[in-house]
């Protein structure tokens, strides 16, 4: 592992560091503690007194780190980002015995940038629960796109490996035409998800509340992505009255006699978070009928009933049901020509409706788009 030998190992060694087998989210302390060996191995001079190659490739990658964004004061009123540094910090100067090598507030900015700034490369399959990604990246030039709900881009990483050693990096590929001068967009959020679940993940995570304009609009562009039935009325559907401040209140588009009561979204928290676990529960079943057979009593059960048409979990369920069926459909599927027959003009449907909520919220060149066409 020429990463680990070239970094941490004697300071492992010399201060006798157990393997991080107990807590393996440790691991990324060991980032934090390479980010700053970076100042150190800056400073090493060559021969004839002139900067070795290497360390001057550290100490440019140093410099940009000092220059990322750490979010210090958002991430000190957060308790989960407090205990991160504290562990850090106990990690670095006491576990590994370098007190008075690297300053507290030092090592805080780093936590912050990799909190921040960095990318995950996982498995194929993406992470899936109890296990951690492959490798924690930080690409510094990358971090200067801004966020934005609506992307003009969308990142490819890229494995390769160079000496024995892998190697990542991030293509910026544009999704939409950027004009000359036009801001560079990203998202540090999944759009697939509704404005108040970005939302909050933009501002636990991130520690900064987006304000774009897809955010800031109540039905997302016509989408009503994050909207649920009126249970009041047999047409309405609710919709926050500021979607940019989480105490507004819902009220029913049809402005019914029960939708004045002051509804907050808190109160449908439970509600969503029971429709994402079943949602998830289908699609761990093992035969690939029963998966399509749950996510369709799914769709019965709350598209239209409890859930907008277009809300987000509704598109989560509808597209994970297309995939299942797209896989069932095979020369050497069980199922009768039949219903083959009526399968197919499901998926046909089930993609045009994804693809015409995509088309508003997810335009332009994107692999999500992709699968759907």
């Amino acid at each position: 592992m020429p990463h680990h030998a070239q970094n941490e190992c004697k300071i492992f060694r010399d201060a006798q560091v157990p393997p991080c087998v107990l807590k393996p989210y440790q691991y990324d302390f060991i980032n934090f503690l390479r980010s700053l060996l970076l100042g150190e191995h800056g400073a090493v001079v060559g021969e004839n007194n002139t900067e070795s190659s290497s360390s001057s490739l550290s100490k440019q990658s140093w410099e940009e780190i000092l220059a990322l964004e750490s979010h210090a004061e958002a991430r000190a009123g957060n308790p989960f980002a407090n205990r991160l540094v504290f562990e850090t910090i106990e990690f670095i100067l006491k576990t590994c015995k370098l007190e008075g090598r690297f300053e507290p507030k030092v090592i805080d900015h780093v936590v912050g940038v990799w909190t921040i700034n960095s990318f995950g490369a996982n498995p194929p399959a993406g992470v899936k629960p109890g296990y951690a990604r492959m490798a924690t990246l930080l690409f510094p030039k990358l971090c200067l796109a801004a966020h934005n709900c609506i992307p003009n881009t969308h990142g490819v990483l890229k494995e390769d490996i160079k000496d024995g050693k892998p190697t990542y990096t991030m293509e910026l590929i544009a999704s939409l035409a950027i004009p000359e001068g036009g801001q560079i967009h990203t998202t540090y959020a999944n759009v697939c998800e509704g404005t108040m679940e970005r939302r909050e993940v933009l501002q636990d995570h991130y520690f900064f509340s987006c304000v774009c304009k897809r955010c800031s609009d109540p039905t997302e562009f016509g989408t009503y992505f994050s909207s649920l039935k009126c249970q009041d009325c047999t047409s309405g559907f609710l919709l926050s009255e500021n979607p940019l401040d989480n105490s507004a209140s819902w009220t029913c588009t049809e402005k019914c006699e029960e939708s004045r009561k002051d509804k907050k979204y808190s109160e449908f928290i439970p509600k969503i978070n029971r429709i994402r676990k079943e949602v998830n529960a289908a699609e761990m079943e093992y035969r690939v009928e029963d998966c399509i057979e749950k996510y369709t009593e799914i769709l019965e059960t709350y598209k239209g009933k409890v859930l907008h048409p277009n809300h987000w979990l509704v598109i989560d369920t509808e597209f994970k049901l297309m995939l299942r069926i797209a896989s069932y459909l095979t020369p050497t599927s069980r199922a009768k020509k039949e219903e083959q027959g009526e399968l197919l003009r499901k998926l046909i449907e089930l993609a045009q409706h994804c693809l015409r909520v995509a088309d508003v919220i997810q335009p332009g060149l994107n692999s999500y788009r992709g699968e759907l066409i």
